[in-house]
């Protein structure tokens, strides 16, 4: 299984606590509303695996440096 097998991932990361250790990890999708997202969250393989304690979803503009601005 493909992390990004529709291609909707734009980027993705471990978030470090001040020690550089990861504490969690932020994944950016392109979608088209909410239900989307958690779909995609549902599917990945990290959450299939029962890593994930707990998941967010926040809505995002990417205002700097687009990649379509590029």
């Amino acid at each position: 299984e493909k992390l990004n097998a529709d291609g909707k991932l734009r980027f993705a990361g471990p978030m470090l606590g001040d020690d550089g250790k990861p504490l969690g990890s932020l994944l950016a999708y392109e979608v088209a509303d909410r239900a989307e997202a958690e779909a995609l969250a549902a599917g990945d393989p990290y959450a299939k695996a029962g890593l994930f304690a707990s998941v967010e979803f926040h809505a995002w503009n990417w205002t700097f440096n687009a990649p379509e601005a590029r």
